[in-house]
């Protein structure tokens, strides 16, 4: 899991060095069993469309999350999710980047 996966462009201003970053995390997709869970904020899908494997990575597993209702936050953070959770808790989870 990558949360918060804007910061690679916010914190990183070395263009060389974050390249390097997202090659060795794409590599790490394989074998193609594997998955990595990216969290990165829609405004910042652009910064992604910079790199070439980093913006074809996510076509047909974007998934848009809404806004929490009050008491989800606290859920989310206390409450582990049980196995077999469908959808709904893990998006909980990512969405509190």
């Amino acid at each position: 899991m990558d949360d918060q996966f804007e910061e690679r462009f916010t914190r990183c201003q070395n263009r060389a060095e974050r390249k390097e970053f997202i090659v060795a995390m794409l590599a790490a997709r394989e074998p193609a069993s594997r998955l990595h869970v990216v969290a990165v904020r829609a405004d910042f899908f652009g910064r992604c469309a910079e790199h070439r494997g980093l913006a074809a990575a996510p076509r047909g597993a974007t998934l848009l999350v809404g806004p929490m209702e009050p008491a989800e936050p606290r859920e989310a953070i206390v409450k582990p999710a049980p196995p077999g959770t469908p959808c709904r808790a893990a998006r909980k989870a990512s969405s509190m980047a």
